[in-house]
């Protein structure tokens, strides 16, 4: 029984620090107050291949978009009522704005949103880029 337990144990040891390795000291998270990342369904993308496109991106082409498109209408409730995401929220649309066009230009929406939840170092890059 002990031949059992002992690889099957070193074997849910091996899973657990796996699992839990994706956000270790070198990836931290920035999520909304109150979120919570499922871990076994949370997929991990690295989207600093795409620093080499913007020297040649034209940030004259760049479509303005709206950041907060999907809470914008409960931002005025959430200043309100949950305060604290009503900072998180404006601290990201400062963080958005802050970018440069050619920033903008070479990654959409979607990518600087999991950038800015999940990738607090190329989030960090992209805000030095001029």
């Amino acid at each position: 029984m002990l031949k059992f337990n002992l690889p099957f144990s070193l074997f849910l040891m091996l899973t657990f620090s796996c699992s839990t390795s994706v956000f270790s000291q070198e990836k931290t998270v920035n999520l909304p107050p109150g979120a919570v990342i499922n871990i076994k369904s949370y997929v991990s993308i690295d989207y600093s291949y795409k620093l080499v496109e913007i020297p040649s991106s034209e940030p004259l082409n760049y479509i303005q978009g709206d950041f907060l498109k999907e809470i914008s209408k409960d931002l005025a409730d959430m200043k309100v009522n949950a305060p604290e995401s009503y900072k998180y929220y404006t601290i990201a649309q400062a963080y958005y704005n802050g970018l440069s066009n050619k920033v903008k230009t070479t990654f959409t929406i979607d990518e600087l949103w999991y950038i800015y939840y999940y990738d607090q170092k190329l989030k960090n890059q992209l805000q030095d880029i001029r």
